[in-house]
């Protein structure tokens, strides 16, 4: 069965209709109307032809349609708006909790101290930041930035006479004995050479104490003033445990230099061997550095990194003026946990 739409039928009756009134002309009246009609309805309903019965009453109808808001009153089309888009708003996923570090209360014995998370750049733990203490032998990492920028670590340098007799742990350089840059790099940052330091010192002579300290300054150091790059027990030679976190911050940027201090040992040239002064290297796998300092007025220093993925773990730990640094870094290693922010 063929199916005719609502518009088409309307048309039809129409039509029907239309033509029975034409009974009422006389014949020559009523042909010509037939012809007229038959031709109008003919051009509608073709081009009606896609139209449903709404569309067909809107361009017959007399009156135009009034918009919504002259049709509806004010307060109920108001509150239907509301309500759609109330409807079609989307609700946001929860978002889960954020972790963070923190620490346990422990026993530290160190007169200062930091505990940073490298992961979230932040700080997890601190006990008097900004105490001036002598630095010991951390102020190398500095020395090492400073006396080594733009050097090649193949060339060769001659030791100087006096570097051999500077105090603190030495690699048993000779005078005038031929050494490479990198011998006394590697020298300075695994087994604290205090000859090796002032050796490198020499190399880059124009960059004097004035120098270090602006240098020192400009990574963050505000509060630290250094009489010697070795970190010997000088007057006026301070520094705080958070100025030796931006000192860290700025040295471990270096591929090259994180490579070092995680070194166990290394051979010099000549055939000597050294070993690493940190100890927690030794002790735990997770050790990654960094440096140790030790001079009688400074006691105990140490920067520390223990890195552990599996736990979530990546900090820098700063000790100083502590009796027993590694049992320090232990305490806090181990009382570190992740809590809800």
């Amino acid at each position: 069965m063929i199916e005719i739409s609502p518009s088409k039928k309307l048309l039809v009756n129409l039509f029907l209709l239309y033509t029975k009134g034409l009974h009422f002309f006389d014949l020559q009246i009523r042909t010509v109307l037939l012809v007229v009609l038959t031709t109008a309805f003919s051009y509608i309903l073709w081009n009606a032809r896609g139209m449903n019965l709404e569309d067909f009453m809107k361009i017959t109808r007399r009156k135009p349609i009034l918009a919504l808001s002259e049709t509806v009153p004010f307060n109920v089309l108001n509150s239907s708006s509301q309500l759609a888009s109330n409807e079609n708003k989307v609700i946001p996923s929860t978002i889960p909790a954020r972790k963070i570090l923190k620490l346990k209360p422990t026993n530290i014995q160190a007169k200062s101290y930091i505990v940073y998370d490298l992961d979230d750049s932040r700080l997890v733990a601190e006990k008097n930041k900004t105490l001036q203490l002598p630095p010991a032998s951390l102020v190398k990492l500095l020395s090492v930035m400073v006396f080594t920028d733009n050097l090649n670590l193949d060339n060769y340098t001659l030791v100087p006479q006096e570097c051999t007799q500077v105090n603190g742990q030495k690699a048993g350089l000779k005078s005038g004995e031929k050494i490479s840059v990198k011998d006394l790099l590697f020298s300075s940052l695994i087994y604290s050479a205090a000859d090796s330091v002032c050796t490198l010192s020499r190399i880059n002579s124009d960059r004097d104490l004035r120098f270090f300290n602006n240098y020192a300054e400009s990574i963050g150091m505000k509060n630290s003033n250094f009489t010697n790059y070795i970190g010997l027990d000088f007057e006026d030679n301070v520094t705080t445990s958070e100025d030796i976190l931006n000192m860290t911050l700025s040295f471990i940027k270096k591929d090259l230099f994180n490579s070092i201090v995680k070194l166990k040992s290394y051979q010099m040239e000549n055939g000597r061997v050294i070993y690493n002064t940190n100890k927690m290297l030794f002790e735990n796998q997770y050790s990654i550095g960094i440096k140790t300092g030790t001079t009688g007025g400074a006691n105990e220093n140490l920067i520390y990194r223990y890195k552990n993925d599996d736990l979530q773990r990546d900090v820098l730990v700063v000790i100083l003026n502590s009796s027993d640094r590694y049992q320090d870094s232990r305490n806090i290693i181990s009382n570190l946990y992740l809590d809800v922010e």
